[in-house]
C-alpha cells in the first residue's frame, strides 16, 4: 500500500522540468504549456468527444495543464480534470482543473457521462490502480470510458514487446504497459465490456497511435445512436485522410467504407445498430415474400374469373341449358 507521503514524493517526478525541458526525464514533453496551446490534435480530441459522445459532464484523468478541458469547456460541455502534478495545476488553462489523484476523485456518484485520459493511465502506479478503477467507475456508472495509451500488440507497438517496452520504460513513470486484453480483463472487473468502436483522428502521430491504441468501454451495449455517429466520423475522417493525401476525394471510396465500418466495430460486430439492421433485413425479405403470395393469389383469382367467364359464354354452355335446367328438377 502506497502512503500519502510516498504517493507525494513519487508525484514530484511530474515538476515544470518533466513538461518544459522532457528529454533529461525521458519523456517527448518540450515547452508544454506553449505547445499545447497550439497542438491541433487536443482539439481535436475534445471536437471528437463532444461530436461521439455527446455528453453533459465529462472528467479527463491526468489532463496536465487542462488544455482538452479548456477546449471542451469553450464547445460547451462541462468538463473537469484531474492531475497529480502541483506545477500543471498551478498553470491550468482553466479553472475546473484540481489537483488529486484517479484514487480519490472529489466527484459524486454518476456524475459524468464521460470518463477520458489521454496518455494517462498508463502512468497509474500498480499500487493504486484498483482503487483508480472503482473511483472512474464509481463517477461515471451509466456512461462510457474512452481512454488512449501506449497499448503493446497496437499501432506502433506491434511485434518486438521488449524492444517497445525498453524504449516505453525511458520514462520510469510509464507502469501499466500491456495488451489491450489485459486492459479489458482489469475494466470487467468492473462490469465495464468493451464495445468494439474506434475513434479515427485526422491529426494524429505518422502512426496513427491514438486512432490504433484506444478503447471504448461501456456498461452494457452501446446506444445505436452513438455508434453511427462515432462510424459517420470515421468515415469522415477517412475522407479527409485521402483530401490530405491527393488533394481530392478519391472515387469510389463508398465501396471500401462497409470495410472501414466493420473495422472500427472490431471483431464482436453485435453491436444494436448491427441487430438492427438485421431485423430489417430480416423484415423485409418476409414482407417481400408475403407480397409474392399475394401477387401469385391475384394472378390465381384473375385466371379462375376469366375461366369462368370463357365458360359462361362457350357455346357448349349456352347449348347444354335446357338439359341442366331437366337435371335440377330431377334433383328435387
Amino acid at each position: 500500500m502506497t502512503t500519502d507521503r510516498e504517493a507525494q514524493d513519487y508525484n514530484k517526478h511530474y515538476d515544470e522540468a518533466y513538461f518544459e525541458d522532457g528529454a533529461a526525464r525521458g519523456t517527448v514533453y518540450k515547452n508544454y504549456r506553449e505547445e499545447s496551446r497550439r497542438n491541433r490534435t487536443y482539439f481535436e480530441v475534445a471536437e471528437a468527444i463532444v461530436t461521439c459522445f455527446k455528453p453533459r459532464r465529462v472528467l479527463e484523468i491526468g489532463c496536465a495543464t487542462g488544455i482538452v478541458v479548456k477546449h471542451l469547456n469553450d464547445l460547451g460541455v462541462e468538463a473537469h480534470g484531474i492531475d497529480v502534478s502541483e506545477w500543471a495545476v498551478e498553470n491550468r488553462e482553466h479553472q475546473n482543473v484540481r489537483l488529486c489523484g484517479a484514487e480519490s476523485l472529489p466527484f459524486e456518484d454518476d456524475y459524468f457521462d464521460v470518463v477520458f485520459s489521454v496518455h494517462s493511465l498508463e502512468y497509474l502506479p500498480s499500487e493504486i490502480k484498483d482503487a483508480a478503477f472503482s473511483e472512474m467507475t464509481r463517477v461515471c456508472k451509466t456512461g462510457i470510458q474512452f481512454h488512449m495509451l501506449p497499448i503493446i500488440g497496437s499501432g506502433p507497438y506491434v511485434g518486438d514487446t521488449f524492444g517497445h517496452l525498453l524504449r516505453l520504460r525511458t520514462d520510469p513513470s510509464h507502469n501499466l504497459l500491456f495488451d489491450k486484453q489485459w486492459w479489458f480483463n482489469e475494466w470487467a472487473k468492473y462490469g465495464w465490456q468493451k464495445t468494439g468502436l474506434q475513434i479515427a483522428f485526422l491529426h494524429d502521430s505518422e502512426h496513427f497511435e491514438l486512432t490504433a491504441c484506444q478503447y471504448i468501454l461501456s456498461q452494457g451495449n452501446p446506444d445505436s445512436d452513438l455508434v453511427e455517429r462515432i462510424i459517420q466520423r470515421d468515415i469522415d475522417v477517412a475522407y479527409g485522410l485521402n483530401q490530405t493525401i491527393y488533394g481530392k476525394p478519391p472515387p469510389g471510396l463508398d465501396v471500401h467504407i462497409e470495410a472501414l465500418c466493420n473495422k472500427i466495430r472490431g471483431p464482436q460486430g453485435s453491436t444494436e445498430v448491427e441487430r438492427l439492421k438485421s431485423d430489417i433485413n430480416r423484415l423485409n425479405r418476409e414482407l417481400a415474400t408475403a407480397q409474392e403470395e399475394v401477387n401469385r393469389c391475384r394472378e390465381d383469382a384473375r385466371k379462375d374469373r376469366r375461366s369462368y367467364t370463357e365458360i359462361l359464354e362457350s357455346t357448349s354452355w349456352r347449348l347444354t341449358k335446357p338439359l341442366r335446367s331437366l337435371v335440377g328438377r330431377f334433383k328435387h
